[in-house]
Order: structure tokens, then C-alpha cells, then sequence
């Protein structure tokens, strides 16, 4: 998400309102859901990953191939441990960041389609 200065929503973890900007993109995207008649859980149990942590939501019907989609959000790819990759190539923090993302989610993807956000 970009504010109307063409800033970017989502800061370091550390950046005052993050939960809240968090909240925010996830009730994005379950109003999306919504809007196409999807029905969806918020941040559903039984599919933490190793640390805890839950998914942002997870599609209550098949949305590929049998498996329900799960989504998360994703942590800003203008945090420190992305400078390096941002300065290789345009674009290349934001899909490490996914690819990080889909890494910490790899125990699901047997059974859902996982969707990091980016």
C-alpha cells in the first residue's frame, strides 16, 4: 500500500502502527473476498507456522486445484535486510520478500495455495 505522498504504508517492524497497518491490509483483502463472494476465515488456527505465527486468512472453498488459498502479508521490503537486493535490481527486494514469506509457510503448501502479498 502507498499513502497519497507515494510512500510506502508498511515499515520496519519496529515503525509505530505497524500491527495496525497490518490489520489493515488483511481486512483489504478479506473485503475483496467478500465483494466476490468468497467466504473466508481471518488469521485461521491450525495453520501456524513452526513459530506461532498465522497465515492473514485462507479461502473456505477450493481456489486451485483443489486446495483453498492462504495469504499473508508480507514485511516491507524497504527493511534493512532487503537494501542490498533493492539496489541489484528494481523489484528484486519485493520478491525476496515473498520468497522469504513462502518459505516460512512451506509446511502448508502440500494442502493450500499459498499467496504471500506484494
Amino acid at each position: 500500500m502507498v499513502d497519497a505522498q507515494g510512500l510506502r504504508g508498511f515499515v520496519c517492524k519496529n515503525a509505530p502502527g505497524r500491527p495496525a497497518r497490518h490489520h489493515a491490509l488483511n481486512d483489504l483483502v478479506a473485503r475483496a473476498m467478500v465483494s466476490a463472494g468468497i467466504p473466508y476465515t481471518k488469521e485461521p488456527l491450525g495453520l501456524s507456522r513452526s513459530d506461532g505465527k498465522l497465515p492473514g486468512g485462507l479461502s473456505l472453498v477450493p481456489w486451485e486445484a483443489g486446495k483453498p488459498l492462504t495469504w499473508d502479508v508480507q514485511s516491507c521490503p524497504l527493511a534493512d535486510s532487503y537494501v542490498a537486493a533493492a539496489a541489484r535490481e528494481a523489484g528484486s527486494a519485493v520478491e525476496e520478500a515473498a520468497t522469504r514469506k513462502s518459505v516460512k509457510y512451506s509446511n502448508i503448501q502440500a494442502h493450500h495455495i499459498f499467496q504471500p502479498s506484494r
